[in-house]
């Protein structure tokens, strides 16, 4: 057996969580909150841009400042889902009994593998982001957009949507920490 394995099955041993947050429920709960939503947030919007792009595909060419916003915002939700799903994974399979120590260390592979993945698209989004940005800007400043004002009332059934999704993640990662503590569904 290998360092990392043995250092692992101790952790388990000692703790429902793994060893990064020290036997700490809430920091383990918070955390898997956080991640959870994120990947949740994150594969929504890239569902939206692809929605999107398809949608409008005879109306803006792929070189137009609507389609690369589009390809842009695309690139980094799927970097932050490809960050943040293998996590969730992993937090939610650590300690399990009936998950092999060889799926743990698949996930952990596939883990870091994705890390490697997520630059090309990180890139790509930025390199996006540099090119459109001075004609975002033009157009940001010209005199049309000087008229246009952002109505904040009608994006309240949207964002009413979003907070939903997010206080049920919470609950969710919530009762996994409290179910992790107790030993429950393991």
């Amino acid at each position: 057996m290998n360092p990392a394995a043995t250092v692992n099955d101790i952790a388990r041993v000692l703790s429902p969580y793994p060893p990064s947050f020290g036997d700490d429920p809430w920091l383990y709960g918070g955390a898997l909150a956080a991640v959870l939503s994120i990947s949740v947030f994150a594969s929504i919007v890239f569902g939206w841009m692809i929605r999107d792009t398809w949608r409008f595909r005879f109306i803006d060419h792929p070189a137009s400042l609507a389609a690369l916003f589009r390809f842009m915002i695309g690139g980094v939700a799927l970097s932050t889902f490809v960050r943040s799903a293998p996590e969730v994974v992993y937090m939610t399979c650590f300690g399990d009994p009936n998950i092999s120590p060889v799926f743990i260390a698949r996930v952990l592979l596939i883990k870091r593998s994705l890390d490697t993945l997520a630059l090309p698209v990180v890139a790509l989004w930025m390199a996006i982001l540099v090119s459109i940005y001075p004609f975002v800007m033009l157009v940001l400043r010209s005199r049309i957009t000087h008229t246009l004002e952002v109505d904040l009332m009608s994006v309240w059934p949207r964002l009413g949507r979003a907070v939903l999704i997010f206080l049920v993640v919470v609950v969710i990662a919530v009762l996994m920490a409290v179910a992790k503590g107790y030993g429950i569904g393991g």
